[in-house]
């Protein structure tokens, strides 16, 4: 009998072709579950240093990991299921009527050993599963500066700025926008502006000075802590949880295949339920931005992509340049 998969989720015949139907079922569940945070998702981007804001929102994303979730706890219920589990194998294979059963039987004997521990884990998948949304529903994603129009209720004068500056010469749009932002315009005027002119950008003659002119343009509405702190936090929380998404899955498919967690794999995965994460974090969060703006991001914060050094595709994140190679930041 077949496990029932879900759509868009690779079936597990592969992963554990023996494996008894219950634990096959719980297995599926899980990676069903953890399948809305396998890719990318677009986030906004901002093309500055906000290292201070960005450390803000990963320590709060961190704290509600910490305060709204068991994900800490992880490892050491995870332990807890295999150490139980081992007991019971090793109670079963000291039993007279194993030892005295060919091979093959007691192969099936500890195979059946996996179906009541299956039982037993299926409750914390829904848990982990349940937490990974808490996580993702308390940071949902943000609009990216500059590049949406807000409809300005009661606001002629914001009017007024979008079609002036999609009407007049581009690079009189620029001195407008421009002033703009070294005024006193809210966010308001600031993000539907910035948004006009994102619609001139395909000028080759001033698209590198619009670029310049719309990335103030974030950089200003971003001097707002709570956008900043939403904006960020969004990110990391996206990065973070397509990071922990891995380390999840090998421990549960380990402990549901073989009734154990080995310590190389407690070694390589239960540092991720802890804080800090054994990664460069603001690099997480900087890997979790748009595609076709994350290769600037990179550049500036002093990053390369792993996934241009023949890692696996499974590991590919930004890593940290050496000093010498970011270039004066």
């Amino acid at each position: 009998m077949t496990a029932p998969s879900a759509p868009g989720i690779t079936p597990l015949a592969q992963l554990a072709p023996n494996a008894p139907y219950p634990v096959m079922e719980v297995l599926q569940r899980l990676r069903a579950g953890l399948s809305p945070h396998e890719q990318p998702v677009e986030v906004p981007v901002v093309l500055a240093d906000p290292r201070d804001r960005m450390q803000e929102a990963i320590d709060a994303v961190n704290a509600t990991v910490t305060n709204r979730t068991q994900l800490r706890t992880l490892p050491r219920d995870l332990m807890a299921l295999s150490d139980q589990s081992r007991d019971e194998r090793r109670a079963l294979i000291q039993m007279p009527l194993y030892q005295r059963a060919p091979a093959e039987a007691q192969q099936d004997a500890l195979r059946n050993e996996l179906v009541p521990l299956a039982s037993r884990v299926a409750p914390l998948v829904e848990r982990v599963v349940t937490d990974f949304a808490t996580v993702r529903a308390a940071w949902r994603l943000q609009r990216q500066p500059g590049k949406q129009l807000l409809v300005p209720k009661a606001r002629p004068d914001v009017w007024d700025m979008v079609r002036l500056v999609l009407t007049v010469p581009l690079r009189g749009a620029l001195d407008v926008v421009s002033d703009l932002v070294a005024g006193e315009a809210d966010s308001l005027m600031l993000e539907d502006v910035g948004w006009a002119l994102w619609q001139r950008r395909g000028d080759p003659q001033w698209a590198e000075q619009a670029y310049v002119v719309h990335r103030r343009v974030r950089e200003q509405v971003l001097q707002d802590v709570d956008r900043a702190r939403a904006y960020y936090g969004a990110a990391y929380c996206t990065g973070l949880l397509r990071a922990l998404k891995r380390p999840t899955s090998e421990l549960f498919t380990a402990l549901l295949n073989t009734g154990t967690i080995d310590q190389l794999l407690q070694q390589q995965f239960f540092p991720w339920f802890t804080t800090p994460v054994p990664t460069d974090a603001v690099a997480l969060l900087v890997g979790a931005l748009p595609q076709d703006d994350k290769a600037e991001m990179l550049e500036l914060f002093g990053l390369r992509d792993a996934g241009t050094t023949g890692h696996s595709s499974e590991q590919a994140g930004p890593l940290r340049l050496p000093e010498h190679g970011r270039g004066g930041l």
